[in-house]
């Protein structure tokens, strides 16, 4: 336990020690999603994505319990699998580069596009 470092030093680490709450960035992008599905929020999807001991199973979890989208809970009508309206994964995989958004996906035949699909990254600071 030696090793693992008091909280008050890893946010002088990350030169935040003024405001311990965690850095988000992306939420300007949240209205311009919106207005992309508005003619169908039903196909508005969120999806965690990020590399691999990241969080993303957690953040998953996290997800269907506490950011569920109405209009996709009444679509599946209490469907166990996608009864809370998120995705397991983004479109283009949950461990593969922001790169390959647009340029490849998980299924053969997607039933929604990358532009329906508001990724939720998670990045760990070592």
């Amino acid at each position: 336990w030696n090793s693992v470092p008091q909280w008050d030093t890893v946010l002088t680490n990350i030169h935040r020690t003024n405001d311990p709450s965690p850095i988000i960035y992306g939420l300007e992008t949240c209205e311009a999603f919106q207005r992309i599905t508005s003619d169908n929020p039903s196909q508005r999807r969120i999806a965690p994505a990020g590399l691999f001991n990241t969080g993303t199973n957690l953040l998953s979890v996290l997800l269907e319990y506490n950011c569920q989208n109405p209009h996709r809970v009444a679509k599946f009508n209490g469907n166990a699998k996608r009864g809370h309206g998120n995705e397991w994964q983004t479109i283009w995989g949950k461990h593969n580069m922001a790169r390959y958004r647009g340029a490849y996906t998980t299924s053969k035949k997607p039933n929604y596009s990358v532009d329906e699909v508001l990724p939720i990254v998670l990045v760990r600071n070592p």
